[in-house]
């Protein structure tokens, strides 16, 4: 799974009015997109986040929903969904959802003669020929010879020209986000910012410069997560790099990512991820966890 903060996080000086987006990993820069399979099933606790590189998904088996800006995009096999950039969305599912993950870098994207700024694609398209185009990158993912790199960045190109061709939005088509739709989008910049100290309701409404009941029911209706468990899920997410790290343990790391205790941390990252984290610390080190 890719970071979703690079492990400095910890030590960055963090500017209160910077909009913080999820991190990419591209390859450690061979190449300059992320592409994998993904499984998405029922669960109750979602991913919610946003990035400002383009997101491409398509339907491998099952059906499934994105939820992008308040809007659903149905997503069955064959069928396409782009996240268009700064889109807030996440992924569901009511059974089993397998579909392909390509998110590409915006410089790679400029280096080649397309401006990202002036892409905004449809989000639900039915084109065999984007289809074909991105099973044939899975294809070629797996092989591993000398042209593999440059075959991959050839394929992908050949995805997003053949989205410029057929599917771009013209500008008086793109739908403006509400002004509380913009708000809900700042607080949650804020929580992403100010996930490791005790956050409040107040607080985070406040800065959304909404009641904390409009505030709470317009949150929920964006990213179906309460802001309380949007804060401990951004906390999870994080803890999550820093078990992997196999640098602290787990209760210094219950304290870095803003818990008040041991026991709230192990028990809130369970109820998201299914395991504690001295089990996670464990899986990804093959061996027994630090106490």
């Amino acid at each position: 799974m890719e970071k979703i903060f690079p492990e400095n996080f910890l030590t960055e000086n963090i500017q209160p009015d910077k909009v913080y987006y999820e991190a990419r990993n591209f390859i450690n820069n061979v190449l300059p997109f992320s592409f994998h399979t993904d499984i998405m099933v029922k669960t109750d606790h979602h991913y919610v986040h946003k990035h400002r590189e383009i997101e491409i998904l398509t339907g491998l088996s099952g059906k499934g929903q994105v939820i992008a800006d308040l809007k659903n995009i149905p997503l069955c096999e064959n069928e396409i969904a782009v996240i268009n950039p700064n889109k807030v969305h996440y992924i569901v599912s009511d059974d089993v959802f397998c579909y392909y993950c390509l998110i590409i870098d915006s410089g790679f994207l400029t280096e080649n003669g397309i401006d990202p700024d002036s892409l905004y694609f449809e989000d639900h398209i039915v084109d065999p020929a984007v289809t074909a185009l991105m099973q044939r990158l899975a294809e070629e993912w797996k092989k591993m010879d000398e042209y593999r790199n440059l075959i991959l960045k050839t394929c992908v190109l050949q995805i997003v020209a053949s989205l410029c061709r057929s599917h771009l939005v013209k500008d008086t088509m793109i739908e403006k986000e509400s002004r509380t739709l913009q708000k809900i989008k700042h607080s949650i910049n804020f929580i992403k910012n100010n996930f490791r100290r005790d956050l409040t309701l107040d607080e985070i409404s406040g800065e959304a410069g909404l009641s904390k009941f409009h505030f709470c029911r317009e949150f929920k209706k964006a990213t179906d997560l309460t802001p309380v468990e949007f804060v401990n899920r951004t906390r999870c997410e994080f803890a999550k790099n820093l078990l992997e790290s196999q640098k602290y343990s787990v209760s210094e790391i219950g304290e870095m990512c803003g818990f008040s205790t041991s026991a709230h941390f192990s028990k809130t990252f369970r109820s998201f991820f299914g395991m504690y984290p001295s089990d996670y610390m464990k899986r990804n080190a093959g061996q027994e966890p630090r106490s």
